[in-house]
């Protein structure tokens, strides 16, 4: 296996790593709230989009689509297992986990070589400082 290949695939995996401690951990912090009718509409909503009703006849919605962001990946996780209690908590943990991650990813590519995130957080603040 050439090099830089072993460098992406070792990459990859420390962010699929990442990916499953971080949904675990945001999962256990969202474990600890109840249920309210936001989450469970969303999961609503997503059940009715997989049985045929995809531009939801019929609901009340509000005037905020939230079809990417929420309901999309209840339709995706559903799909592929089923309907279960913790998709309550998990979807919205993995939302957010891929949100870090990808905040990181970013920071990582656009901060200069040996730089770090330290420069990335700097650079804003600089001319508010030295004035």
């Amino acid at each position: 296996m050439p090099v830089f290949l072993k460098k992406i695939s070792t990459s990859w995996l420390g962010y699929l790593v990442a990916f499953v401690a971080l949904s675990g951990f945001y999962m256990s912090l969202a474990a600890t709230l109840p249920l309210n009718s936001d989450s469970v509409s969303a999961v609503l909503e997503a059940q009715d989009i997989l049985h045929g009703n995809v531009l939801l006849h019929g609901w009340d919605l509000s005037t905020e689509p939230y079809y990417v962001t929420e309901i999309l990946p209840y339709v995706v996780l559903a799909g592929l297992a089923g309907w279960h209690l913790s998709f309550y908590y998990l979807v919205p943990a993995m939302l957010m986990a891929g949100m870090v991650l990808l905040a990181f990813r970013l920071c990582r590519v656009m901060a200069p070589r040996g730089h770090g995130f330290f420069w990335l957080w700097w650079q804003p603040l600089r001319p508010l400082v030295f004035r």
